[in-house]
């Protein structure tokens, strides 16, 4: 199965998902879309615009095209799913690209610059690897416990009638 999910921006991700739209006749998987805001409805595969939780919708397919949005790129990654990042553009700033372009240099992902190539990458994905993504541990959870600790400690509270 292809995933193909737009999260949620307000705007939606039209273009996406008409380009998916148009290309699965050339597709043997089937296809499920997430379309979020979006104004179009597919005319091939099935759809739906939110759910509780995405995760059930990766661990069944074996691809997943997705928006730019940082959330999702992770939590794909930690779940070891093969990914194609598309660029939205209709952010007026492209603030994803960043990420899409250093998590494609390093192999984790596929970035898809331009839709018109959106049939490409799915060929590529099917026949290509990508670097497995570990996660760095993470402890500035304890740093900030040890900070607040301390801080706490330095104040003397009083209980002031009013």
């Amino acid at each position: 199965m292809i995933f193909i999910t737009v999260g949620t921006n307000p705007l939606g991700y039209d273009y996406l998902i008409e380009t998916v739209d148009k290309i699965q006749t050339l597709l043997s998987e089937k296809i499920v879309m997430q379309i979020g805001n979006g104004k179009y409805k597919p005319v091939h595969g099935d759809f739906f615009r939110f759910a509780p939780s995405l995760q059930p919708f990766y661990e069944k397919s074996d691809l997943v095209i997705t928006a730019g949005g940082v959330g999702t790129l992770f939590e794909l990654l930690s779940l070891s799913k093969k990914a194609i990042g598309v660029s939205n553009l209709d952010v007026p700033d492209h603030h994803q690209d960043e990420i899409l372009d250093k998590l494609s240099r390093e192999e984790y992902i596929f970035w898809c610059k331009d839709l018109k190539d959106l049939a490409k990458f799915i060929e590529k994905a099917r026949s290509t690897k990508l670097i497995s993504y570990k996660a760095e541990s993470c402890h500035i959870h304890n740093t900030i416990m040890r900070y607040l600790n301390g801080h706490i400690k330095k104040k003397q509270f009083r209980y002031t009638k009013f």
